[in-house]
């Protein structure tokens, strides 16, 4: 059996692990947030101005069937309710205020989570579905009532059918997997803090 001395000795030479430093974990998580904010801004501007060139093409062009139209609008629809969603997120992400108590903002920061979850999935996905309902309205009078030929036709279907998979199978979800990682590291450095304040 070890005396006291002994087990004294022992604890005196393992290493103290170090805390660590507060401020030097709050200048990494307030990185990530402003590069997750930035990125869901240039999103939204790129929306928007999706937008404006469908007002342009709404107002230039003479359609002569009321489904192009709908088509239009209900993909000018889409954008705008997706660009609010994400917009609103963005603001979040500015406001949150790193001087208030880690325990606070992580419970913010898991809500936003959430949501952000939410909208990288099943939110996407109601997107993704209301849009292509609009392409189709859209596309109604481009494909269908002028005599293009069937092969031009299974064309457009298979490359528009290729570009939507992949925008939404591999392009949406290698973004979404980054951005949820930032938020996850956000989250995480909230939880060292607040871990060194409870020590």
């Amino acid at each position: 059996m070890k005396t006291f001395d002994d087990i004294e000795a022992l604890w005196k030479s393992t290493p103290a692990t170090p805390l660590p430093d507060a401020g030097e974990m709050i200048k990494k998580a307030l990185k990530q947030k402003k590069i997750l904010a930035n990125k869901i801004l240039l999103q939204v501007f790129c929306l928007l101005a999706a937008l404006v060139s469908m007002m342009v093409v709404m107002c230039k062009i003479e359609f002569q069937f009321t489904s192009s139209y709908i088509g239009l609008g209900l993909m000018m629809l889409c954008i705008v309710v997706f660009s609010a969603v994400r917009f609103r997120q963005s603001q979040f992400l500015k406001k949150a205020n790193f001087s208030q108590s880690p325990s606070v903002l992580l419970l913010e920061f898991e809500k936003f989570y959430l949501h952000q979850k939410w909208v990288n999935t099943k939110g996407t996905l109601i997107y993704t579905i209301a849009l292509n309902i609009a392409f189709a309205f859209y596309f109604y009078e481009t494909l269908v009532v002028p005599p293009i030929s069937i092969f031009w036709k299974i064309l457009f279907l298979v490359v528009y059918i290729t570009w939507m998979l992949i925008a939404t199978l591999w392009i949406g979800k290698r973004h979404n997997r980054k951005e949820h990682a930032r938020t996850e590291d956000i989250i995480g450095k909230l939880k060292e803090m607040q871990k060194s304040l409870e020590v």
